[in-house]
């Protein structure tokens, strides 16, 4: 498995010097990637009092969740600056909120990410949840399943060929291409989600499942489901990585028994998540070393 870490966008705060020092500490640590989260805009509940009606998960996701005070730094623009500090890291998005972007906008921006982290970038995406801010974006939460798809198709497109020819349902990209094109040919692109169609997605299409959280029974299930799922679309099933995840707001206690389970399950990727944890700004620089202790790491 390889091991990496959540930056922790919501608490590090955005003293550069902090960032600094936490993308190299996680560097030395033997961490190999760092993953960073995305959301464009928080909610104000007094505003937006409507705000969280609906959610399948309303308990979670209130407006005290993700509000105007939530900072999240933008995933793609952060990663393309950790990766000047650390050159041999690799990154990834966890995930990038696909459908409510430009989708030749997302393909250019991770292609150049690629290039600055020597090929070594894994863009993650999922549909989010959120009508407000697919509102803000001036994008349609309703077809954000449907579009997705077809962003994938015209991501791993333009990265791939010289022009691309492509007149779908919401974008049409005929007789354009992207100079330069990324390292790799094409950037993996993982999808996070649990439901069952988007399972069936992430076989049909996706290099790997993002499942982003800790190990739970429901796990084995649901990666039958993406197995069953490649094999109609006639792909090999062991090409599609699983990234499970330790959330250290359970402790640091058993982490090492948590990270086995998901190497038990399959797992190819496993990200440490630190936030909520009930650090905040410079107080996750102490907390890297703890965690590595925890973990066989390498580097």
């Amino acid at each position: 498995m390889i091991t990496g870490i959540r930056f922790p966008s919501q608490e590090i705060g955005s003293d550069r010097a902090v960032l600094r020092d936490w993308a190299l500490r996680a560097a030395g640590a033997g961490f190999s990637y760092i993953a960073v989260n995305d959301h464009v805009v928080g909610v104000d509940p007094v505003a937006r009092p409507d705000y969280g009606a609906g959610f399948p998960d309303a308990a979670r996701r209130t407006a005290a969740s993700y509000s105007v005070h939530t900072e999240f730094h933008e995933p793609l623009t952060t990663i393309a600056h950790l990766a000047a500090l650390c050159p041999d890291l690799g990154f990834s998005t966890g995930v990038l909120v696909c459908p409510q972007r430009q989708t030749a906008l997302v393909a250019k921006q991770a292609a150049e990410a690629d290039i600055l982290t020597g090929g070594r970038l894994r863009l993650g995406v999922g549909v989010g949840w959120n009508p407000v801010e697919y509102e803000a974006m001036g994008a349609d939460f309703r077809t954000r399943g449907r579009r997705i798809e077809e962003q994938v198709s015209i991501l791993r497109a333009l990265w791939t060929r010289r022009t691309v020819e492509i007149d779908g349902e919401f974008d049409r990209v005929v007789g354009v291409g992207l100079a330069p094109r990324p390292l790799q040919q094409p950037i993996p692109v993982w999808m996070g989600g649990w439901s069952d169609v988007v399972l069936d997605r992430i076989g049909r299409i996706a290099d790997g499942w993002y499942h982003g959280g800790e190990f739970e029974p429901g796990v084995l299930r649901k990666t039958e489901r993406i197995v069953a799922a490649a094999e109609r679309a006639g792909r090999r099933a062991s090409d599609i990585g699983l990234e499970g995840a330790v959330e250290l707001r359970y402790g640091l206690d058993g982490i090492e028994g948590r990270a086995r389970q998901w190497a038990r399950a399959g797992a190819t990727h496993l990200v440490v998540d630190p936030m909520h944890a009930g650090y905040r700004g410079s107080g996750h620089l102490d907390h890297l070393a703890r965690i590595a202790e925890r973990l066989p790491l390498g580097g």
